[in-house]
């Protein structure tokens, strides 16, 4: 059985891609009772980047011949909500709540932290009675910016700083455009898991 410290590197690692063991990377995308893997082996801590990048451009590469799953990453759901907003994608949610005996708009993102642990953050637009159309797209864009930073975090191994989204009601941080491969690198610099924390992550214990 995989140890829970095999596990937690995993999670570190770019979506679909794993450690087959200490000495090769594997892709591994299902969709239904088809399995599409390949692994990529390297022979020293100078191949580890090599081989983990293939991983990554073959992984890529497969995924954009395949169908996806309906409630993957970037979708949009295949039933209406009871919002009637059609357009929020999966892992965002729109409802109210109640706070001080009114009623407040807000929307709920679902993310995975670092850790692999399931979290939310909440982007309330106002309470019901008072909020402006300013004030609930804001609430919705950041929202919906959110989630996509975290999913391209996601899928490229990056840590996703979560923290920045703390002055979203005085800077706007919508939308979230994915960066080239040429900006990706100063962009995340700090964050590269590729680049920063492979040599932690990789090294034989």
């Amino acid at each position: 059985m995989e140890s829970s410290s095999i596990r937690w590197r995993n999670r570190a690692l770019p979506e679909h891609i794993t450690f087959a063991n200490w000495k090769a990377f594997e892709v591994k995308i299902r969709r239904g009772n088809e399995l599409h893997y390949k692994s990529f082996p390297y022979s020293n801590e100078a191949d580890q980047r090599r081989a983990l990048s293939d991983a990554v451009c073959w992984r890529d590469s497969k995924l954009s011949k395949i169908e996806g799953p309906r409630n993957a990453i970037g979708s949009f759901r295949s039933k209406s909500q009871k919002s009637g907003m059609d357009d929020i994608p999966v892992g965002v949610s729109r409802s109210t709540y109640k706070a001080k005996g009114r009623d407040y708009l807000r929307y709920v993102v679902s993310w995975v932290d670092g850790n692999g642990i399931k979290r939310s953050r909440t982007f309330t637009a106002g309470s019901v009675d008072q909020i402006s159309t300013e004030s609930d797209e804001r609430a919705l864009e950041t929202a919906k910016a959110f989630r996509k930073e975290w999913e391209f975090c996601s899928r490229f191994g990056l840590r996703f700083d979560h923290d920045k989204y703390g002055c979203w009601k005085i800077e706007a941080l919508y939308p979230f455009l994915q960066p080239e491969i040429s900006e990706r690198l100063s962009t995340y610099s700090d964050h590269d898991f590729i680049e920063n924390s492979i040599q932690d992550n990789l090294k034989e214990p």
